[in-house]
């Protein structure tokens, strides 16, 4: 997790909902970290603040895990590229298959959802083609299978309007 600077009002929003209130937004993040390790278990490594990067407390936008693989992704907005390597410094450590998304790809994890056994990707401004074909190419290593599809221009990131929910039977559904 990595906690947000005060640069986190300058960050993106799906919708313009109003100034970003720093305090509220840091009093946020620390519940969720609270949540993450008293209800839920986790033991949380923290990265410091990242004034120069509004958007780096979403640290799920510059890697994404499968199973024992990490993937650095390459996030498209210049104002975002760098977030890469401090998540990657932190959780080499972790992990002994570390890929890159590279050039002429783009992903976030923002849009993409890895659920048991597959691969979701939303195609958006921020995630193409070419990166959700080297994605894929990672899943596929594991037996995953993948799943592309294009996302509402004005969703800033395919979790913003789904998640993923086990439901009877095993079945799966998006919500």
């Amino acid at each position: 997790v990595r906690p947000p600077s005060r640069s986190v009002v300058d960050g993106l929003r799906m919708h313009d909902l109003g100034a970003v209130d720093f305090k509220r937004a840091f009093e946020q993040h620390a519940a969720f970290c609270r949540v993450l390790n008293k209800d839920f278990g986790y033991d949380l490594e923290t990265l410091g603040a990242d004034e120069a990067h509004p958007d780096s407390v979403f640290v799920e936008d510059p890697g994404v895990v499968i199973e024992s693989t990490l993937v650095i992704t390459r996030l498209r907005n210049p104002k975002r590229q760098g977030e890469e390597a401090a998540l990657e410094v932190a959780l080499r450590p972790q992990y002994h298959d570390v890929r890159r998304i590279i050039h002429p790809g783009f992903i976030e994890g923002g849009d993409v959802l890895v659920t048991d056994g597959e691969l979701w990707v939303g195609i958006s401004a921020r995630t193409n083609i070419d990166g959700a074909i080297q994605l894929t190419a990672v899943a596929k290593e594991h037996k995953y299978a993948a799943h592309w599809f294009g996302i509402p221009q004005d969703y800033l990131h395919l979790k913003g309007g789904a998640s993923f929910h086990r439901g009877h039977a095993r079945r799966r559904q998006f919500i």
